[in-house]
């Protein structure tokens, strides 16, 4: 399920990337809302793979992928 959500976040990025996060967000929980927690969840997920959810995670970010998405 994890892998799923994490592809799903990435492909959405990808496809909207000068998206706002919390506009993104709202519209990846409209269409997806039996997945997710809430708005705030997706919206964290977004942050991290945009390296925008502190120094420690956005190192993470890229030691794991090489880039921001």
């Amino acid at each position: 399920m994890d892998n799923e959500i994490s592809e799903l976040i990435k492909r959405k990025l990808l496809e909207y990337p000068d998206l706002p996060s919390r506009t993104l967000a709202r519209m990846i929980y409209a269409m997806n809302s039996d997945i997710f927690i809430s708005i705030e969840s997706v919206r964290d997920k977004i942050r991290y793979y945009r390296g925008k959810a502190g120094d420690k995670r956005r190192k993470e970010v890229l030691k794991r992928y090489g880039k921001y998405f």
